[in-house]
């Protein structure tokens, strides 16, 4: 649908409205809907107003655009940019301001402050070294304990052992009697050796197979 017969439906639709709005509540034919249709027809109206409030401003604000130069749209620019400007170091004095504060209430930089007022020949290198060797100390300190908690509790817990399998020992376990009694004496005399045993067949034998 092209523009010319949107402008053709706009009117038409709204002098549909207003003749809807024209119709009383004791309409005969239309009476559930017509009290609806009032409501409706109300509604769109009120917005149609407010819509032509508006309209007038934004053709304002475009027809301002359209008379304004480059110059006046640099100048805006380098506003902005000024004012981005001041915020950033707003913002970076109230961060240095939150340090300073928490430095004023740091136990260790007042105690630096108060030696460097005193012109003893204290350095802040040197004063850096002892806070270095102090910081060495201690956690020297803390790893010992720990060494010795963990010592302590070796200590305490017993040996495991296996409930299947007694102590061992090194010593083998040999059968009482055998290491006197010597080997000679388990040997039987009677049993004749193997050279014995195999000996040639007689003849008498070699008959009696052949039979």
């Amino acid at each position: 649908m092209d523009s010319f017969a949107l402008n053709k439906l706009i009117p038409q639709m709204f002098e549909e409205m207003r003749s809807n709005l024209g119709k009383g509540p004791d309409d005969s034919n239309n009476h559930p809907n017509s009290q609806n249709s009032v409501i409706t027809t109300q509604s769109l109206l009120r917005e149609l107003e407010v819509l032509d409030k508006i309209i007038p401003m934004v053709e304002n604000v475009e027809n301002s655009l359209k008379l304004s130069i480059p110059q006046h749209l640099d100048r805006i620019h380098e506003i902005c940019k000024s004012t981005n400007s001041m915020l950033d170091s707003w913002i970076d004095i109230q961060s240095q301001a939150g340090y300073i504060n928490r430095l004023m209430k740091s136990p260790a930089y007042l105690k630096h402050a108060s030696t460097l007022s005193t012109k003893d020949g204290t350095t802040s290198e040197e004063l850096l070294a002892a806070e270095v060797r102090e910081n060495e100390s201690l956690k020297e300190q803390l790893k010992q304990e720990q060494e010795k908690e963990v010592s302590r509790k070796n200590a305490q817990v017993p040996a495991r052992q296996d409930p299947l399998k007694g102590p061992q020992t090194n010593s083998r376990v040999s059968k009482p009697g055998n290491s006197r009694i010597p080997r000679s004496k388990f040997t039987r005399p009677n049993i004749p050796n193997v050279t014995e045993r195999l000996t040639r067949p007689t003849a008498s034998s070699t008959r009696k197979m052949f039979r």
